[in-house]
């Protein structure tokens, strides 16, 4: 196939994000819809399964993650989404809320105060907001540590997107 030489795709191995890989090998995979359709369902068997072992691996996964000490804040955001997409393509579905709830229960013992600041006071919360306030905290502490060391900002490195 002509388009194998042009694109490269990891041989997905059930450790990597199927998701994204899924994605790639449509976009590769886009000639022959006959035989496509056949291996996109062998794929979705295995591994799109709404077992219900797969669904409690899932919720599993995201109730026992914790952002360790020293991760990156988007890296630990990009962990948290890919569990929240992986839960929603089996058809499970987590408001809203409580996905901002899971997202505060999973930082470290050093974002307590910054918790607290979240639920203070609130009715409600909304994943989006406490995204964003956790991007911005980790911004506003890289700036600190750039200023701390007197670096002329070459330290400074943006994650993310």
């Amino acid at each position: 196939m002509a388009a194998t030489s042009r694109f490269k795709v990891e041989k997905f191995d059930g450790t990597n994000d199927f998701g994204l890989w899924r994605i790639r090998m449509t976009n590769l995979l886009v000639r022959n819809k006959d035989s496509i359709s056949k291996v996109w369902e062998k794929l979705q068997a295995l591994y799109m399964t709404k077992s219900l072992t797969n669904m409690l691996y899932l919720k599993q996964r995201l109730y026992q993650l914790k952002m360790s000490p020293g991760t990156f804040v988007s890296d630990h955001l990009n962990m948290f989404t890919q569990i929240m997409m992986d839960l929603q393509n089996v058809d499970v579905k987590i408001e809203d809320e409580d996905q901002a709830l899971l997202l505060l229960c999973s930082l470290p013992e050093s974002y307590e105060s910054f918790v607290d600041t979240m639920l203070f006071g609130r009715r409600s919360i909304i994943l989006e907001y406490v995204t964003a306030s956790l991007k911005s905290r980790e911004l506003k502490n890289m700036v600190k540590e750039v200023q701390a060391h007197g670096s002329n900002g070459e330290r400074l490195i943006v994650r993310g997107r």
